[in-house]
Protein backbone atom coordinates (compact mmCIF):
# COMPACT_ATOMS: atom_id res chain seq x y z
CA UNK A 1 0.00 0.00 0.00
CA UNK A 2 1.23 3.74 -0.63
CA UNK A 3 2.24 5.82 2.56
CA UNK A 4 -1.68 7.62 1.72
CA UNK A 5 -3.28 4.92 1.89
CA UNK A 6 -1.60 3.99 5.46
CA UNK A 7 -2.55 6.46 6.56
CA UNK A 8 -6.23 7.27 6.54
CA UNK A 9 -7.95 7.79 9.62
CA UNK A 10 -9.67 4.91 10.77
CA UNK A 11 -12.76 7.88 11.65
CA UNK A 12 -12.90 8.24 8.12
CA UNK A 13 -13.43 4.42 7.14
CA UNK A 14 -15.76 3.09 9.41
CA UNK A 15 -18.45 5.81 8.42
CA UNK A 16 -18.28 3.72 5.42
CA UNK A 17 -18.47 0.55 6.51
CA UNK A 18 -21.42 2.03 8.68
CA UNK A 19 -23.15 2.46 5.66
CA UNK A 20 -22.52 -0.72 4.00
CA UNK A 21 -23.72 -2.47 7.05
CA UNK A 22 -26.71 -0.25 7.07
CA UNK A 23 -27.59 -0.76 3.48
CA UNK A 24 -27.82 3.13 3.25
CA UNK A 25 -26.84 3.79 -0.46
CA UNK A 26 -27.67 7.45 -0.29
CA UNK A 27 -24.88 8.00 2.85
CA UNK A 28 -22.43 5.32 1.22
CA UNK A 29 -22.43 7.40 -2.33
CA UNK A 30 -21.53 10.88 -0.26
CA UNK A 31 -19.26 9.08 1.92
CA UNK A 32 -17.62 7.74 -1.09
CA UNK A 33 -17.40 10.75 -3.25
CA UNK A 34 -15.84 12.93 0.39
CA UNK A 35 -13.37 10.15 0.29
CA UNK A 36 -12.30 10.39 -3.24
CA UNK A 37 -12.07 13.92 -3.45
CA UNK A 38 -9.70 14.45 -0.88
CA UNK A 39 -7.57 11.19 -0.95
CA UNK A 40 -8.26 10.84 -5.16
CA UNK A 41 -9.70 7.88 -6.70
CA UNK A 42 -6.07 5.78 -6.79
CA UNK A 43 -6.11 5.61 -2.78
CA UNK A 44 -9.97 4.59 -2.71
CA UNK A 45 -8.79 1.45 -4.95
CA UNK A 46 -6.19 0.73 -2.67
CA UNK A 47 -7.82 1.10 0.51
CA UNK A 48 -11.13 -1.01 -0.87
CA UNK A 49 -9.60 -3.40 -2.57
CA UNK A 50 -11.77 -2.70 -5.82
CA UNK A 51 -11.81 -0.79 -8.67
CA UNK A 52 -14.64 2.29 -9.71
CA UNK A 53 -15.66 2.52 -13.28
CA UNK A 54 -17.39 5.67 -13.19
CA UNK A 55 -17.56 8.80 -11.23
CA UNK A 56 -19.18 9.42 -8.82
CA UNK A 57 -20.16 5.45 -7.67
CA UNK A 58 -19.64 2.63 -9.31
CA UNK A 59 -22.18 0.90 -7.33
CA UNK A 60 -25.39 1.81 -9.15
CA UNK A 61 -28.35 0.10 -10.08
CA UNK A 62 -27.27 -3.18 -11.73
CA UNK A 63 -23.58 -2.24 -11.97
CA UNK A 64 -20.85 -4.36 -12.42
CA UNK A 65 -17.61 -4.45 -10.57
CA UNK A 66 -14.33 -5.85 -11.56
CA UNK A 67 -14.64 -8.51 -8.75
CA UNK A 68 -17.21 -10.05 -10.52
CA UNK A 69 -20.24 -9.09 -8.38
CA UNK A 70 -23.41 -7.89 -9.51
CA UNK A 71 -25.27 -4.63 -8.24
CA UNK A 72 -28.97 -6.06 -7.16
CA UNK A 73 -30.48 -3.26 -5.57
CA UNK A 74 -28.29 0.12 -3.77
CA UNK A 75 -25.37 -1.44 -2.49
CA UNK A 76 -26.57 -4.67 -2.02
CA UNK A 77 -23.87 -6.89 -2.99
CA UNK A 78 -24.51 -10.42 -4.97
CA UNK A 79 -22.59 -12.25 -6.81
CA UNK A 80 -23.55 -13.18 -10.28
Amino acid sequence: MTPVATQIPITIIIPILIAIGDHSWQQFKELESDFVSQYGVEVWQEVFNVSRKSQPSMYSEGGDCERGMRIASGIDLKLK
